[in-house]
């Protein structure tokens, strides 16, 4: 059986929420997480999942190691999920 694929966006540094839902189901689902805003700066360090950045997002300037996409990419990925959570 193949496992659920969820697409989580998260926005806000400061909502630790996303942070605990995503660590008790990341072996149960496929994830992916897209930062945007001021989420880039998030400390993800407590995942496996390694998230992506949108690149034309303002935020993005700051310094992150985090794989940036475009918004196209951003775009196919909502549409290729089963869900998706913006947070």
């Amino acid at each position: 059986m193949n496992k659920k694929k969820t697409l989580h966006i998260l926005k806000n540094k400061k909502d630790q929420t996303p942070l605990d839902f995503i660590k008790q189901i990341e072996g149960a689902q496929k994830i992916a997480i897209i930062l945007i805003q001021n989420a880039v700066l998030m400390d993800l360090s407590v995942l496996k999942t390694q998230p992506l950045v949108l690149a034309e997002d303002p935020c993005v300037n700051i310094k992150t190691s985090h794989q940036k996409i475009s918004y196209e990419e951003m775009l196919a990925m909502i549409f290729e999920y089963d869900a998706v959570v913006s947070w």
